[in-house]
Protein backbone atom coordinates (compact mmCIF):
# COMPACT_ATOMS: atom_id res chain seq x y z
CA UNK A 1 0.00 0.00 0.00
CA UNK A 2 1.42 3.40 -1.00
CA UNK A 3 0.30 6.73 0.41
CA UNK A 4 1.02 10.10 -1.26
CA UNK A 5 -0.20 13.45 0.14
CA UNK A 6 -3.44 12.20 1.65
CA UNK A 7 -4.35 9.58 -0.97
CA UNK A 8 -4.22 5.87 -0.27
CA UNK A 9 -3.90 3.56 -3.23
CA UNK A 10 -5.13 -0.01 -2.81
CA UNK A 11 -4.67 -2.81 -5.29
CA UNK A 12 -8.03 -4.54 -5.54
CA UNK A 13 -6.98 -8.13 -4.83
CA UNK A 14 -9.57 -9.22 -2.27
CA UNK A 15 -12.92 -7.89 -1.14
CA UNK A 16 -11.72 -7.68 2.43
CA UNK A 17 -8.82 -5.44 1.43
CA UNK A 18 -11.16 -3.06 -0.38
CA UNK A 19 -13.63 -2.92 2.49
CA UNK A 20 -10.81 -2.14 4.90
CA UNK A 21 -9.70 0.75 2.69
CA UNK A 22 -13.21 2.22 2.69
CA UNK A 23 -14.08 1.68 6.35
CA UNK A 24 -13.65 5.27 7.57
CA UNK A 25 -16.84 7.39 7.45
CA UNK A 26 -14.71 10.35 6.33
CA UNK A 27 -13.30 8.59 3.26
CA UNK A 28 -14.27 8.70 -0.39
CA UNK A 29 -13.32 5.90 -2.78
CA UNK A 30 -12.73 5.82 -6.52
CA UNK A 31 -12.40 2.27 -7.79
CA UNK A 32 -12.78 0.21 -10.94
CA UNK A 33 -11.22 -2.32 -13.21
CA UNK A 34 -9.49 -2.12 -16.57
CA UNK A 35 -9.15 -5.44 -18.30
CA UNK A 36 -6.17 -6.56 -20.42
CA UNK A 37 -4.05 -3.74 -19.02
CA UNK A 38 -1.59 -5.50 -16.73
CA UNK A 39 1.45 -3.32 -16.02
CA UNK A 40 -0.19 -0.04 -17.06
CA UNK A 41 -0.07 2.91 -14.65
CA UNK A 42 -3.33 4.53 -13.46
CA UNK A 43 -3.03 8.07 -12.06
CA UNK A 44 -5.42 10.11 -9.91
CA UNK A 45 -5.00 13.92 -9.77
CA UNK A 46 -6.91 16.17 -7.41
CA UNK A 47 -8.13 19.24 -9.33
CA UNK A 48 -8.15 22.47 -7.38
CA UNK A 49 -6.50 25.87 -7.05
CA UNK A 50 -3.20 24.51 -5.75
CA UNK A 51 -0.23 24.85 -8.09
CA UNK A 52 1.09 21.54 -6.71
CA UNK A 53 -1.92 19.22 -6.99
CA UNK A 54 -2.09 15.96 -5.06
CA UNK A 55 -1.43 12.97 -7.29
CA UNK A 56 -1.44 9.23 -6.65
CA UNK A 57 -0.82 6.24 -8.89
CA UNK A 58 -0.96 2.45 -9.05
CA UNK A 59 0.35 -0.16 -11.46
CA UNK A 60 -2.39 -2.53 -12.59
CA UNK A 61 -2.02 -6.19 -11.80
CA UNK A 62 -3.40 -9.03 -13.87
CA UNK A 63 -7.00 -8.69 -12.61
CA UNK A 64 -7.04 -4.98 -13.62
CA UNK A 65 -8.66 -3.82 -10.36
CA UNK A 66 -7.72 -0.58 -8.64
CA UNK A 67 -9.05 1.60 -5.81
CA UNK A 68 -8.06 5.03 -4.53
CA UNK A 69 -9.36 6.20 -1.17
CA UNK A 70 -8.77 9.45 0.69
CA UNK A 71 -10.03 11.52 3.57
CA UNK A 72 -12.79 14.10 3.12
CA UNK A 73 -13.18 15.25 6.73
CA UNK A 74 -15.43 18.21 5.89
CA UNK A 75 -17.48 16.15 3.38
CA UNK A 76 -17.01 18.91 0.83
CA UNK A 77 -17.14 18.76 -2.99
CA UNK A 78 -13.89 17.80 -4.67
CA UNK A 79 -12.78 17.14 -8.24
CA UNK A 80 -10.40 14.49 -9.49
CA UNK A 81 -9.07 13.36 -12.84
CA UNK A 82 -8.24 9.72 -13.44
CA UNK A 83 -5.73 8.98 -16.23
CA UNK A 84 -4.34 5.91 -17.93
CA UNK A 85 -2.76 5.26 -21.33
CA UNK A 86 -3.75 8.66 -22.72
CA UNK A 87 -7.37 8.43 -21.51
CA UNK A 88 -8.83 10.63 -18.80
CA UNK A 89 -12.09 11.24 -16.95
CA UNK A 90 -13.09 14.06 -14.57
CA UNK A 91 -14.74 12.84 -11.37
CA UNK A 92 -16.81 14.94 -8.94
CA UNK A 93 -16.97 13.82 -5.30
CA UNK A 94 -19.78 15.47 -3.35
CA UNK A 95 -19.01 13.96 0.05
CA UNK A 96 -17.74 10.50 1.01
CA UNK A 97 -19.28 8.51 -1.80
CA UNK A 98 -17.81 5.59 -3.67
CA UNK A 99 -17.47 6.02 -7.44
CA UNK A 100 -17.08 3.02 -9.73
CA UNK A 101 -15.18 3.38 -13.00
CA UNK A 102 -15.42 0.96 -15.91
CA UNK A 103 -13.34 0.81 -19.06
CA UNK A 104 -15.21 0.17 -22.30
CA UNK A 105 -12.59 -0.45 -24.95
CA UNK A 106 -10.24 2.52 -24.62
CA UNK A 107 -12.83 4.80 -22.97
CA UNK A 108 -13.42 5.33 -19.25
CA UNK A 109 -17.00 5.65 -18.02
CA UNK A 110 -18.93 5.83 -14.74
CA UNK A 111 -20.80 2.78 -13.54
CA UNK A 112 -22.74 4.07 -10.53
CA UNK A 113 -22.52 7.84 -9.88
CA UNK A 114 -25.47 9.95 -11.11
CA UNK A 115 -23.68 13.23 -10.31
CA UNK A 116 -20.53 12.08 -12.11
CA UNK A 117 -22.55 10.95 -15.12
CA UNK A 118 -24.32 14.33 -15.16
CA UNK A 119 -20.98 16.16 -15.10
CA UNK A 120 -19.66 13.97 -17.91
CA UNK A 121 -22.67 14.98 -20.05
CA UNK A 122 -22.83 18.72 -19.25
CA UNK A 123 -21.02 19.76 -22.43
CA UNK A 124 -23.84 18.14 -24.45
CA UNK A 125 -26.60 20.13 -22.71
CA UNK A 126 -27.98 23.55 -23.61
CA UNK A 127 -27.73 26.44 -21.17
CA UNK A 128 -31.34 26.22 -19.99
CA UNK A 129 -30.94 22.58 -18.99
CA UNK A 130 -27.70 23.39 -17.18
CA UNK A 131 -29.50 26.17 -15.29
CA UNK A 132 -32.10 23.64 -14.11
CA UNK A 133 -29.29 21.33 -12.94
CA UNK A 134 -27.76 24.16 -10.87
CA UNK A 135 -31.19 25.07 -9.47
CA UNK A 136 -31.81 21.47 -8.42
CA UNK A 137 -28.68 21.23 -6.25
CA UNK A 138 -26.60 24.44 -5.97
CA UNK A 139 -24.41 22.96 -3.20
CA UNK A 140 -23.14 20.14 -5.43
CA UNK A 141 -19.80 19.72 -7.17
CA UNK A 142 -21.69 19.65 -10.48
CA UNK A 143 -23.05 23.18 -9.82
CA UNK A 144 -19.54 24.62 -9.49
CA UNK A 145 -18.32 22.71 -12.53
CA UNK A 146 -21.23 24.08 -14.58
CA UNK A 147 -20.16 27.65 -13.77
CA UNK A 148 -16.73 26.88 -15.23
CA UNK A 149 -18.06 25.63 -18.57
CA UNK A 150 -17.19 27.53 -21.74
CA UNK A 151 -18.73 27.69 -25.19
CA UNK A 152 -16.80 28.92 -28.22
CA UNK A 153 -13.97 30.00 -25.88
CA UNK A 154 -16.35 32.19 -23.87
CA UNK A 155 -17.68 31.38 -20.38
CA UNK A 156 -21.18 29.95 -20.54
CA UNK A 157 -22.06 31.92 -17.40
CA UNK A 158 -20.75 35.47 -17.76
CA UNK A 159 -20.08 37.22 -14.46
CA UNK A 160 -20.77 40.57 -16.14
CA UNK A 161 -24.26 39.42 -17.19
CA UNK A 162 -26.87 40.28 -14.55
CA UNK A 163 -28.92 37.09 -15.10
CA UNK A 164 -25.87 34.79 -15.22
CA UNK A 165 -24.42 36.38 -12.10
CA UNK A 166 -27.48 35.26 -10.13
CA UNK A 167 -26.28 31.67 -10.56
CA UNK A 168 -22.86 32.53 -9.13
CA UNK A 169 -24.61 34.18 -6.17
CA UNK A 170 -26.93 31.19 -5.72
CA UNK A 171 -24.10 28.64 -5.67
CA UNK A 172 -21.96 30.92 -3.45
CA UNK A 173 -24.79 31.12 -0.90
CA UNK A 174 -25.27 27.32 -0.92
CA UNK A 175 -21.53 26.65 -0.56
CA UNK A 176 -21.15 29.24 2.17
CA UNK A 177 -23.90 27.47 4.13
CA UNK A 178 -23.01 23.82 3.47
CA UNK A 179 -19.26 23.91 2.68
CA UNK A 180 -17.75 26.93 4.49
CA UNK A 181 -14.25 25.38 4.51
CA UNK A 182 -14.15 24.53 0.79
CA UNK A 183 -11.65 26.27 -1.49
CA UNK A 184 -14.48 26.64 -3.99
CA UNK A 185 -16.42 28.62 -1.37
CA UNK A 186 -13.50 31.04 -1.10
CA UNK A 187 -13.42 31.38 -4.89
CA UNK A 188 -17.18 32.02 -5.11
CA UNK A 189 -17.09 34.52 -2.24
CA UNK A 190 -14.41 36.51 -4.05
CA UNK A 191 -16.43 36.57 -7.28
CA UNK A 192 -19.55 37.81 -5.52
CA UNK A 193 -17.58 40.26 -3.36
CA UNK A 194 -15.69 41.73 -6.34
CA UNK A 195 -18.87 42.01 -8.39
CA UNK A 196 -20.74 43.80 -5.61
CA UNK A 197 -17.80 46.14 -5.11
CA UNK A 198 -17.78 46.89 -8.83
CA UNK A 199 -21.53 47.52 -8.78
CA UNK A 200 -21.11 49.80 -5.78
CA UNK A 201 -18.31 51.70 -7.54
CA UNK A 202 -20.44 52.06 -10.66
CA UNK A 203 -23.36 53.33 -8.62
CA UNK A 204 -21.10 55.82 -6.82
CA UNK A 205 -19.70 57.00 -10.16
CA UNK A 206 -23.15 57.52 -11.63
CA UNK A 207 -24.28 59.33 -8.50
CA UNK A 208 -21.20 61.55 -8.53
CA UNK A 209 -21.72 62.40 -12.21
CA UNK A 210 -25.35 63.30 -11.53
CA UNK A 211 -24.58 65.46 -8.51
CA UNK A 212 -21.28 66.98 -9.58
CA UNK A 213 -21.53 67.65 -13.30
CA UNK A 214 -19.30 70.70 -12.90
CA UNK A 215 -16.40 68.38 -12.03
CA UNK A 216 -16.59 66.66 -15.37
CA UNK A 217 -14.33 63.65 -15.90
CA UNK A 218 -12.67 62.16 -12.84
CA UNK A 219 -9.08 63.32 -12.89
CA UNK A 220 -6.21 60.98 -13.73
CA UNK A 221 -2.56 61.52 -12.78
CA UNK A 222 -0.09 58.88 -13.98
CA UNK A 223 3.60 58.80 -15.01
CA UNK A 224 4.70 58.94 -18.64
CA UNK A 225 7.76 57.18 -20.11
CA UNK A 226 10.07 59.76 -18.49
CA UNK A 227 8.48 59.34 -15.07
CA UNK A 228 6.75 62.74 -15.26
CA UNK A 229 3.22 62.88 -13.86
CA UNK A 230 0.70 63.79 -16.54
CA UNK A 231 -2.75 64.91 -15.42
CA UNK A 232 -5.85 64.66 -17.54
CA UNK A 233 -7.06 67.92 -16.00
CA UNK A 234 -3.99 69.74 -17.41
CA UNK A 235 -5.49 69.28 -20.89
CA UNK A 236 -8.51 71.51 -20.25
CA UNK A 237 -9.00 73.73 -23.26
CA UNK A 238 -8.45 70.79 -25.62
CA UNK A 239 -10.70 68.00 -26.78
CA UNK A 240 -9.19 64.74 -25.51
CA UNK A 241 -9.41 61.24 -26.90
CA UNK A 242 -8.99 59.24 -23.67
CA UNK A 243 -8.00 55.60 -24.26
CA UNK A 244 -7.96 52.69 -21.81
CA UNK A 245 -5.79 50.05 -23.41
CA UNK A 246 -3.45 47.07 -23.06
CA UNK A 247 -0.29 46.88 -25.19
CA UNK A 248 0.24 43.12 -24.82
CA UNK A 249 -2.89 42.18 -26.77
CA UNK A 250 -3.92 41.05 -30.22
CA UNK A 251 -5.73 44.29 -31.02
CA UNK A 252 -3.08 46.82 -29.95
CA UNK A 253 -0.89 46.91 -33.07
CA UNK A 254 -3.87 47.84 -35.24
CA UNK A 255 -4.91 50.42 -32.63
CA UNK A 256 -1.46 52.04 -32.67
CA UNK A 257 -1.42 52.28 -36.48
CA UNK A 258 -4.89 53.89 -36.52
CA UNK A 259 -3.99 56.32 -33.74
CA UNK A 260 -0.77 57.40 -35.49
CA UNK A 261 -2.67 58.04 -38.72
CA UNK A 262 -5.30 60.04 -36.84
CA UNK A 263 -2.70 62.00 -34.85
CA UNK A 264 -0.60 62.86 -37.89
CA UNK A 265 -3.60 63.88 -39.99
CA UNK A 266 -5.06 66.09 -37.28
CA UNK A 267 -3.77 69.60 -37.88
CA UNK A 268 -5.94 71.04 -35.14
CA UNK A 269 -3.75 70.76 -32.04
CA UNK A 270 -6.74 71.71 -29.93
CA UNK A 271 -7.16 67.94 -29.86
CA UNK A 272 -4.97 65.61 -27.78
CA UNK A 273 -4.68 61.89 -27.07
CA UNK A 274 -4.27 60.72 -23.48
CA UNK A 275 -3.56 56.97 -23.57
CA UNK A 276 -3.54 54.82 -20.42
CA UNK A 277 -1.93 51.38 -20.45
CA UNK A 278 -2.75 48.69 -17.88
CA UNK A 279 0.01 46.26 -18.88
CA UNK A 280 1.50 44.33 -15.93
CA UNK A 281 4.79 44.21 -17.90
CA UNK A 282 6.18 47.74 -17.43
CA UNK A 283 9.25 47.14 -19.63
CA UNK A 284 7.08 46.02 -22.55
CA UNK A 285 4.93 49.13 -22.24
CA UNK A 286 7.93 51.47 -21.86
CA UNK A 287 9.71 50.12 -24.94
CA UNK A 288 6.65 50.70 -27.14
CA UNK A 289 5.36 53.91 -25.56
CA UNK A 290 8.73 55.66 -25.91
CA UNK A 291 8.13 56.05 -29.67
CA UNK A 292 4.60 57.47 -29.43
CA UNK A 293 4.00 61.19 -30.10
CA UNK A 294 0.95 61.59 -27.83
CA UNK A 295 0.63 61.44 -24.04
CA UNK A 296 1.10 57.83 -23.00
CA UNK A 297 0.94 56.91 -19.32
CA UNK A 298 1.13 53.66 -17.38
CA UNK A 299 -0.87 52.40 -14.39
CA UNK A 300 1.36 50.00 -12.41
CA UNK A 301 -1.72 48.54 -10.70
CA UNK A 302 -2.54 46.99 -14.09
CA UNK A 303 -5.91 45.22 -14.13
CA UNK A 304 -6.35 45.91 -10.39
CA UNK A 305 -6.44 49.65 -11.03
CA UNK A 306 -9.22 51.59 -9.33
CA UNK A 307 -9.56 53.57 -12.57
CA UNK A 308 -11.25 50.57 -14.17
CA UNK A 309 -13.99 50.71 -11.54
CA UNK A 310 -14.09 54.49 -11.45
CA UNK A 311 -14.70 54.69 -15.19
CA UNK A 312 -16.78 51.45 -15.19
CA UNK A 313 -14.43 49.62 -17.58
CA UNK A 314 -15.25 45.95 -18.16
CA UNK A 315 -13.45 45.46 -21.49
CA UNK A 316 -10.25 46.78 -23.03
CA UNK A 317 -9.91 48.82 -25.13
CA UNK A 318 -12.49 51.44 -24.14
CA UNK A 319 -12.48 55.06 -25.33
CA UNK A 320 -13.92 58.35 -24.05
CA UNK A 321 -14.20 61.79 -25.59
CA UNK A 322 -13.55 64.57 -23.07
CA UNK A 323 -14.60 68.10 -24.00
CA UNK A 324 -12.40 71.18 -23.76
CA UNK A 325 -14.32 72.00 -20.58
CA UNK A 326 -13.27 68.67 -19.04
CA UNK A 327 -16.63 66.88 -19.35
CA UNK A 328 -17.09 63.34 -20.67
CA UNK A 329 -19.01 63.70 -23.93
CA UNK A 330 -19.24 60.09 -25.05
CA UNK A 331 -17.98 56.56 -24.56
CA UNK A 332 -17.02 54.15 -27.36
CA UNK A 333 -16.11 50.48 -27.72
CA UNK A 334 -14.37 50.88 -31.11
CA UNK A 335 -11.55 53.25 -32.07
CA UNK A 336 -13.21 54.10 -35.38
CA UNK A 337 -16.26 55.49 -33.58
CA UNK A 338 -14.08 57.31 -31.03
CA UNK A 339 -11.97 59.01 -33.72
CA UNK A 340 -15.07 60.14 -35.60
CA UNK A 341 -16.53 61.59 -32.38
CA UNK A 342 -13.25 63.32 -31.49
CA UNK A 343 -12.98 64.91 -34.93
CA UNK A 344 -16.57 66.16 -34.74
CA UNK A 345 -16.08 67.61 -31.26
CA UNK A 346 -12.82 69.35 -32.17
CA UNK A 347 -14.22 71.10 -35.24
Amino acid sequence: MAKIKGFTCVCCITLSALFCACSSPDNYTIKGDIQNAEGLMVYLDEIGFSQTPHTDSVKLKKNGCFAFTGSNKFKEPKFFRIRYAGNSLTIPIDSTETVNIKAHGDKLAFANSPSAQTLDSLAEYDKEKIKRIIYSNPKSAVAVYALLLSSNDRPMFDIADKTDFQFYAMVATAYNLHHPESEYTQWLRKIVYDKKNAQRAQKNLQEALRNSTEKGAFDIALPDVNGNIKKLSDLKGKTVLLTFSYFNSDYYKEEEIALKRFYNETKNRALEIYAISFDPDYELWHAQAATLPWISVHDKRALRSVLLNTYNISTLPTYFIVSAEGDIISRHETLKEAIAAAQKQAQ
